[in-house]
């Protein structure tokens, strides 16, 4: 909401389309509220097993229209799944008549990639001519893309070939996810190394550089023994280790939920850092997005390339640095949730078909 009223100063724009749906990633929009899918099971955010005890943005609200409605004073509008599918008449009738509200935001129910094709169209055809402001996921740029590679005014992109096995990797996972934990279990049974990093130990200065070295000495070992070390804080969100953190957090008064993410992947950040320095240049993983952030900070990345595709939202790239060290890297940022539990062997093999 916030950074909506901010971009509009910019890129003024009669209404502000909102598109957070994504079911390539298995993300769905229901008369306005948000669910995503774990396996075979889709559960509504605010009763998601990881989201809604996310450490630093836990969602206790699943209608988007009242969860925006604490960010921002503007008014949102709602194009349900009926009236995409026609059930209310023509939905390009249905579009102009809500767009003809000014300022408002237009938040769109999204179940299917046919729901997307269709909001695909209604943006392009109905693009102002002073351009147009999207507020979206990575849903907005699949529909635009699909949109006009049908009406030829742009070429479909041939499939990059696979980067190739990495001879080094390493993981660093500061998510709470179930996902992650699931594919660090995996790697483990395929005898890479699993290397704790105490998160309770983190925030005490008396006792953080002590695990530092210590988790750099033994994804040290790890590396020299051709394995691949899996730096976590955290495996799942019922994790002894986070529980413990969580209650110590609470008890002294830690109001900053940030702050303490900061902690931890700065950690992380500086045990990848110091890896690099020791062992050269290594395929990179890192997990959960707010880590995802910092570590990027740490690293200097001002800017992404795309090598290769691994799983839907979570490519390989090339990172672009202010830093000789890391220009060049090859680096995956991922969220929690995304990939299968093979996703990391996926990632050590450079690519296999999304």
């Amino acid at each position: 909401g916030c950074a909506a009223e901010i971009a509009l100063r910019y890129f003024p724009s009669d209404y502000i389309p909102l598109l957070v749906g994504a079911p390539f990633l298995s993300r769905y929009l229901l008369f306005g509220n948000l669910f995503a899918r774990v396996d075979q099971t889709t559960y509504r955010l605010d009763r998601h097993p990881t989201m809604s005890k996310h450490p630093v943005t836990p969602m206790s609200e699943s209608d988007l229209k009242r969860h925006l409605a604490k960010q921002t004073e503007r008014k949102i509008e709602l194009l349900d799944i009926f009236g995409l599918d026609g059930q209310y008449g023509p939905p390009a009738t249905v579009f102009r008549e809500l767009i003809k509200k000014k300022g408002r935001f237009l938040l769109f129910d999204t179940l299917t990639e046919e729901h997307l094709y269709t909001i695909g169209r209604l943006l392009v055809d109905h693009n102002s001519k002073g351009g147009q402001l999207i507020v979206s996921s990575s849903g907005a740029d699949y529909a635009l893309a699909f949109h006009l590679q049908k009406m030829g005014w742009v070429e479909p992109v041939a499939k990059p070939p696979g980067a190739g096995k990495a001879e080094c990797m390493v993981v660093v996972a500061g998510s709470c996810s179930p996902v992650t934990a699931g594919q660090i279990d995996y790697m483990e049974s395929l005898g890479h190394q699993g290397i704790r990093m105490d998160s309770l130990q983190l925030l005490q200065p008396t006792k953080r550089d002590e695990v530092i070295k210590d988790a750099v000495a033994q994804a040290s070992v790890t590396l020299r023994a051709g394995k691949v070390p899996m730096l976590y804080t955290a495996r799942g969100p019922e994790d002894p280790y986070y529980l413990r953190t969580k209650q110590w957090l609470l008890e002294n008064g830690d109001a900053e939920r940030g702050i303490t993410v900061h902690l931890l992947a700065e950690a992380q950040g500086q045990v990848l850092t110091q890896l690099i320095h020791q062992h050269g240049k290594m395929r990179v993983v890192v997990a959960g997005g707010d880590t995802s952030g910092y570590v990027s900070r740490t690293l200097g990345i001002y800017a992404l390339e795309t090598l290769c595709p691994i799983a839907p939202g979570a490519p390989l790239c090339v990172a672009h640095s202010t830093d000789k060290l890391f220009d060049g890297l090859e680096i995956l940022l991922k969220g929690g949730q995304n990939g299968d539990h093979r996703f990391f062997a996926y990632v050590l093999e450079g690519g296999i078909p999304v």
